[in-house]
């Protein structure tokens, strides 16, 4: 009997296509590498490049990790459209004179998807339902060299689709400086630099980006904070995008975040906020995001950071 999956035939355009509008879309696999992991920077329209001292920074610019002083844990769940859902976690741990060490996952389910296939008579008829996953494990290391910070990831990459499993490499490595007792910080990364991924004995280049970003905190009083972001992101299987962000920080306690994005033909607005709580010596941190996706509908983001 000849199968004609047509959802497993949509999911593998939506991996490889996704969201093709413009002509250099659809050009490399791996795409899940793209969704943003963590609610507090999906919050501020993904302008995170330039920003250290976050342990989650190891999934935007892992050079900003050698800025942290201590441990850091993040986890994010974002229930995406129909039945998939995406998470990702972080752990980074600063060691002194060496610099600071990182893991990360990042990990989208399809959950379980119908299988169809044409009977004898060349009706559709249901045969079960199969699975299908995109999941990424990161290793990051990151050094202070005086004001300026290097840092690198090394990813494995694993995807399934069907019994059809593909594994690849990939490599991150990024800048970053602080200027002015961190009022003023600029980032520069380049992301998914590695092998072609082979599905069904065809290779897929990986989704290669270049992020240059800055952020300035121009507001700076007893209780009140605010910080605005920038980032210039250059894929090269899209259009060049604009990440602009803003968070504005009200005692150490409330958080409210609003975002901007130039180039994404789904998503420009995001918004957010959080709230950061003391507990003993750690500060645990609730991270929340909503992202518009134009017809696809409105996603949510929830994100818990915890500094020990």
């Amino acid at each position: 009997m000849r199968r004609a999956n047509l959802l497993l035939m949509i999911i593998i355009l939506f991996d490889l296509h996704l969201y093709a509008i413009n002509n250099k879309t659809g050009s490399s696999a791996a795409q899940f590498l793209k969704i943003d992991p963590s609610a507090h920077s999906s919050a501020m329209g993904s302008a995170s490049a330039s920003f250290g001292q976050r342990g989650d920074s190891l999934f935007h610019n892992p050079a900003g990790l050698a800025q942290l002083n201590k441990m850091e844990v993040s986890v994010n769940y974002i229930k995406w459209f129909g039945d998939m859902n995406y998470s990702s976690a972080s752990l980074a741990i600063p060691f002194k004179n060496i610099g600071t060490l990182g893991m990360g996952y990042m990990g989208l389910l399809y959950g379980d998807i119908p299988v169809v296939s044409f009977d004898t008579s060349g009706e559709l008829a249901s045969s079960g339902s199969t699975k299908a996953s995109d999941m990424a494990f990161i290793l990051s290391g990151s050094r202070n060299i005086n004001i300026l910070s290097l840092g690198a990831n090394f990813k494995l990459i694993s995807q399934l689709l069907e019994k059809q499993r593909t594994m690849g490499f990939a490599f991150d490595a990024g800048v970053h400086v602080a200027l002015a007792d961190r009022k003023f910080e600029t980032g520069f990364m380049v992301q998914n630099v590695g092998q072609e991924i082979k599905f069904i004995e065809k290779g897929y280049r990986l989704p290669v980006n270049i992020i240059m970003g800055a952020n300035l905190e121009f507001l700076d009083l007893e209780k009140h904070t605010s910080v605005i972001a920038v980032d210039v992101a250059i894929p090269d299987d899209e259009s060049i995008r604009i990440n602009m962000g803003l968070e504005y920080e009200y005692n150490n306690f409330i958080y409210i975040r609003e975002g901007y994005i130039v180039g994404d033909d789904l998503s420009d607005f995001t918004t957010g906020g959080g709230v950061s709580i003391l507990a003993g010596q750690s500060h645990i941190k609730l991270d929340y995001a909503l992202i518009p996706y134009g017809p696809l509908g409105i996603t949510h983001m929830v994100g818990l950071h915890i500094i020990f």
